[in-house]
């Protein structure tokens, strides 16, 4: 049966800071900064002579979104070797750091507090044991995962700024207003009306700007050929992604909208044709 200080101890490891270790197991602060001192506690995949280097990275990589996703699959990891009682605390350890550094000496050495020499020995014969081996395979297996979710986000998020359309922003309406013309009568003029929709409609992850100009607010997209460029080499290394159906059906509709666009350009360029030629003619004829 694990024992508080074993279990704040695994706390201690992924970062877990000293107020909330202590607010978990109902001690004072100076308890659990006790515990540590004297089991020798260590950060993950950290030795104790690293710790100031180790606490100024904790606080610039908590910044970001990685640091965050890092910080998920600790807890995950914990929370499930926790529950496994054909370890003890220590091999709960070793598989922890392992998992991480993959260096079965230096997990040792941070698990086991001995010297570097024994850790070299006994780390190895650690590794082929079937408990240690099925536990560290089984932690590995979360962190793929935890990535491979983290991979397709950065699919989705490219696959949205390759194909975003300004239509997805603003919606163009032609307005009518009646006017009154210099001899008196009444006309109507039609123009454009553009409007920019609510916040919560937009999706900000592909937008790189929003500014107020002389002439209302403009909007700029993130670069969608960048985007693109990296979904074609994306696409080329793994064929197999879930995405690559969409993928290809969002480029089969822009070639298809470019086809239709080429078509009327063309009618419209031989309807442009015919009208001077037909002026040609009606003028040659007068």
């Amino acid at each position: 049966m694990s024992t508080n200080i074993e279990l704040a101890e695994l706390d201690y490891a992924v970062g877990m800071k000293y107020k909330d270790i202590a607010e978990k197991y109902a001690v004072s602060i100076n308890t659990v900064k006790s515990w540590k001192t004297r089991n020798k506690w260590v950060r993950k995949g950290v030795h104790t002579k690293s710790k100031s280097v180790h606490t100024k990275k904790e606080k610039v990589c908590t910044q970001n979104d990685d640091a965050n996703l890092e910080d998920k699959v600790r807890k995950k990891i914990v929370e499930s070797i926790a529950d496994n009682d054909e370890l003890t605390e220590k091999r709960k350890l070793f598989c922890l750091y392992f998992a991480d550094c993959l260096n079965a000496t230096q997990s040792y050495q941070n698990a086991f507090k001995v010297k570097r020499s024994t850790a070299r020995v006994e780390g190895s014969k650690l590794l082929i044991n079937p408990a240690i081996k099925a536990e560290i395979d089984r932690l590995k297996q979360i962190k793929y995962e935890s990535i491979m979710l983290q991979a397709n986000d950065i699919v989705e998020r490219q696959m949205r700024i390759a194909f975003a359309d300004m239509s997805d922003f603003i919606d163009i309406s032609i307005k009518k207003q009646d006017i009154v013309k210099q001899n008196g009568d009444i006309g109507t003029i039609k123009y454009n009306n553009l409007l920019i929709k609510e916040s919560t409609e937009l999706d900000g992850a592909v937008i790189s700007e929003v500014k107020t100009t002389k002439d209302g607010v403009s909007i700029k997209l993130k670069d969608s050929q960048k985007a693109f460029d990296w979904l074609t080499k994306y696409f080329k290394m793994n064929p197999l992604d879930k995405h690559r159906i969409a993928f290809d059906n969002a480029k089969l509709e822009i070639e298809r909208k470019k086809a239709v666009a080429y078509e009327k350009e063309v009618e419209n360029g031989l309807a442009e044709m015919m009208k001077k030629a037909r002026e040609r003619v009606n003028k040659e004829n007068k």
